[in-house]
């Protein structure tokens, strides 16, 4: 895999390596989205710990600030296809969304009626025995 520098990018793209300026509102996250969840995690030498991926659906429901997901996950060595499902609370800003406690930069796409059509999000999180994780979502509403 190729990873490219901040300088890179900014010779690449022009500009900043920075992230876009946020909505100037915050963005409902309402209604049903298609969802993609990947999780890279590494041991404190640098090994990989492993790997999970999950897509499937999750529905955002801002009255009760509630976010319910149905799909699929594959993890493990060999990697084995399983359903997951669950419910988290859930909240966002112009620049985070937490969910279940946990919160993730975010960049959201189109917004219609105040509502985010896509959205994805990104953060580094702790994992078990001490490895350290990306986790990266992206979402599109139905």
């Amino acid at each position: 895999m190729r990873v490219f520098s901040a300088a890179a990018v900014m010779l690449m793209f022009g500009g900043s390596a920075m992230a876009a300026d946020p909505p100037k509102a915050v963005p409902a996250v309402s209604g049903t989205y298609t969802y993609t969840w990947i999780e890279s995690c590494f041991n404190t030498n640098g090994t990989l710990a492993g790997v999970s991926h999950t897509t499937g659906t999750v529905a955002f429901n801002t009255t009760t600030a509630m976010a319910s997901l149905s799909g699929f996950t594959a993890q493990g060595e060999p990697p084995v296809l399983a359903p997951i499902s669950g419910t988290a609370a859930y909240s966002n800003t112009k620049t985070t969304i937490t969910v279940d406690g946990q919160a993730y930069d975010v960049f959201y796409g189109k917004v219609a009626k105040g509502v985010a059509t896509s959205l994805t999000y990104i953060a580094v999180v702790n994992g078990d025995d001490g490895a350290k994780c990306s986790d990266q979502a992206q979402l599109v509403a139905q």
